[in-house]
């Protein structure tokens, strides 16, 4: 993450103003939307999803967070 650039995901109220650029999809919010990326998948809706897709398929540099639901812990000996 340390050098993204890119914000992808939330609102231009949301976005970090700590990337030189964000959107949501393909929609720029503001700046230039090249670099290194890091993608707050959650916030998309379904559409944007497959547009990151696609571009994430040509490059490297990007880091995509995603919550990961808690699974149920086992209880020994029940």
């Amino acid at each position: 993450m340390h050098g993204a650039r890119v914000s992808v995901g939330e609102t231009a109220v949301g976005a970090a103003p700590m990337f030189q650029s964000a959107r949501t999809g393909k929609e720029t919010l503001w700046g230039k939307s090249e670099g290194p990326m890091v993608v707050l998948w959650d916030s998309l809706d379904e559409k944007a999803k497959e547009d990151v897709l696609a571009d994430l398929g040509k490059q490297e540099d990007w880091v995509l967070w995603k919550n990961v639901p808690e699974t149920p812990t086992e209880t020994v000996g029940s």
